[in-house]
């Protein structure tokens, strides 16, 4: 599995691919109040 972080003003959007071919996007909204 390769991961890649991408760093966004609105939270972080991390994208897997698994070797199956299977992606899964996951978007984390940050909290910096």
């Amino acid at each position: 599995m390769k991961g890649k972080s991408i760093d966004f003003s609105k939270g972080y959007t991390y994208l897997m691919q698994f070797a199956d071919g299977n992606r899964i996007d996951i978007h984390l909204s940050k909290d910096n109040s």
